[in-house]
């Protein structure tokens, strides 16, 4: 099986490879993008970004696929960390980025907000 990178940033940077990279195939990594894609564009209500950590709140109806997505993603994406709470009105997802590299973060979490609130952490 081939395996494809998770983003640009998950090849080479500087001649050091980087520790990140999917297990999924090109296929199933494009599948799986636009997956994430859909759920943001039908659910998301608004994202946060700190340097390594994506803040990403969903509307509370979206709470299954959101869990199910994130159980799929921590199979595949070992160097990102996820918490999922829910409460009355919301589905609380973080995602953080066990990466030295800022770059690379900006990419990876372009999937999960193309377009998150950059703030300095």
């Amino acid at each position: 099986m081939s395996t494809a990178s998770c983003c640009t940033a998950c090849a080479t940077h500087d001649d050091t490879a980087l520790t990140i990279a999917s297990t999924l195939d090109t296929s199933d990594f494009k599948a799986r993008v636009h997956e994430i894609r859909a759920l943001s564009s039908r659910s998301l209500l608004r994202s946060e970004r700190t340097s390594m950590a994506l803040k990403l709140n969903y509307d509370q109806n979206a709470i299954q696929q959101v869990e199910e997505l994130i159980a799929r993603e921590a199979e595949c994406c070992a160097f990102l960390t996820f918490s999922v709470t829910q409460d009355a009105a919301e589905v609380h997802l973080r995602i953080w980025a066990a990466i030295e590299d800022l770059e690379a973060a900006d990419q990876v979490f372009a999937h999960f907000a193309p377009e998150p609130a950059r703030q300095a952490s």
